[in-house]
């Protein structure tokens, strides 16, 4: 069972249950359950054999289509969803239809599912994830309902990692850093994000040393791996800020508030607002990380 998103999952069941007919747009971040909850709603309508085969992605009647790697999704693959969406179903009362990262949905492929969003007399049901509402174009927007899939909380998250993780100091630590995200927790636990957090948080930790050479070192690595690079760095310059609360990294909270002193609260706030900077530009303009962080620490 599904837990923490009660207006999705009811949304879904009246959509796949046939008491609603309009398609829908689930719009939250990465990992909070819109993927899990459209797949066990569209499972609770089907035959143990149904289910089965929904689970390993076989089922006939079910089509997921997605962005892969952040990918833009083309023309092409839309052509083949509305071709599917003009057939009858084989054993479930409806062909489903997933689009996951419907904002990366190209112009032209954007444009093509338009019909058959409007058609809902048929036998298709249309289900849309995003973690961008407004990415998505007006003409989808106007033709779906918007149900927001909201953060989880940190006690539902924990539940889950602490059936990988049996350290409960780690485990917190590893819920806390996931902001709201189940699918981001266990991300973080499989790639040990916690021994990559303790290296960026030693380059902050030569801050004070002035030691530039070390730090543009261990940049050169720790970069590599954009995205989990710049979540764990956020997570310890916010801390930073506020050092007595240390909202994300509970587990070296005391470590957090002694280098916070040593750095004072000027530079802190200095060190803050150019990695906010760094996170906007790199996410809206794709620029160098590498030689942007070593800006940040300068």
């Amino acid at each position: 069972m599904i837990e923490g998103q009660p207006l999705a999952i009811a949304a879904l069941q009246a959509l796949v249950g046939g008491k609603s007919s309009s398609s829908l747009i689930l719009e939250g971040d990465e990992g909070v359950g819109k993927r899990s909850a459209t797949l066990e709603a569209i499972s609770g309508v089907g035959s143990a054999s149904d289910q089965k085969l929904i689970r390993e992605g076989a089922h006939p009647d079910v089509h997921f289509l997605s962005d892969v790697g952040g990918k833009e999704i083309g023309i092409d693959d839309v052509r083949e969803l509305v071709l599917n969406a003009s057939l009858f179903p084989t054993s479930l009362p409806y062909r489903f239809f997933v689009v996951d990262g419907v904002d990366k949905l190209s112009t032209a492929a954007a444009n093509a599912l338009l019909k058959p969003l409007e058609e809902r007399a048929g036998k298709s049901r249309f289900i849309l994830l995003t973690t961008s509402y407004r990415g998505v174009i007006k003409a989808i927007r106007s033709r779906c309902t918007r149900v927001y899939c909201s953060l989880l909380s940190d006690d539902l998250i924990e539940s889950k990692i602490a059936l990988f993780e049996t350290d409960g100091v780690k485990a917190r630590a590893y819920t806390r850093l996931a902001c709201g995200s189940v699918g981001r927790a266990i991300s973080l636990w499989q790639s040990n994000g916690l021994s990559f957090r303790d290296k960026v948080f030693n380059l902050f930790q030569l801050l004070p040393q002035g030691d530039i050479p070390g730090i543009f070192a261990g940049l050169d690595v720790l970069t590599k791996q954009d995205e989990l690079f710049l979540r764990v760095g956020t997570s310890i310059a916010s801390d930073l800020v506020v050092p007595a609360i240390s909202h994300r990294n509970t587990d070296i909270s005391e470590e957090i508030s002694v280098l916070a002193s040593t750095l004072g609260v000027r530079r802190v706030e200095v060190l803050w607002e150019k990695w906010r900077k760094l996170v906007s530009d790199y996410q809206t303009s794709h620029i160098n990380l590498l030689f942007q962080s070593k800006v940040v620490f300068l």
